[in-house]
């Protein structure tokens, strides 16, 4: 392993054996991870702090119509509607404290509506 090196100093380069332990316990991580999120009971989107969407689970997008390909060019921004949605007090929010919460409507793939308690916390 890499030993904690002083400031300025280089520390030790890990084993190429090293470094396949290292990769093979994030790729189980990121599996774990992965099922998680697509079997969670809720929808859930990982967006970055600009509002622009990394992934939607698949129950989100079953409730919001879309398909993923299409959700995927999205912000979630796009799917808000209604006059209680402030996104930019939401986003502020959340970089400011590192959580957030709101409630407001989303707009389906279908045009309806669907009203929403969004709570997010930044990983």
């Amino acid at each position: 392993m890499v030993d904690p090196a002083e400031p300025g100093e280089i520390g030790e380069i890990p084993s190429s054996e090293e470094s396949k332990q290292v990769a093979s316990l994030l790729t189980v991580e990121q599996d774990r991870y992965h099922r998680m999120f697509e079997q969670a009971g809720d929808a859930m989107v990982l967006f970055d702090l600009k509002g622009d969407s990394r992934e939607y689970n698949e129950h989100a997008v079953q409730l919001l119509g879309y398909p993923r390909g299409e959700l995927a060019t999205m912000r979630p921004l796009d799917v808000a509607s209604g006059p209680r949605f402030h996104g930019l007090r939401f986003l502020t929010e959340l970089k400011r404290k590192h959580r957030a919460s709101a409630t407001f409507e989303l707009r389906r793939k279908n045009g309806k509506t669907l009203p929403v308690e969004i709570f997010a916390s930044q990983i």
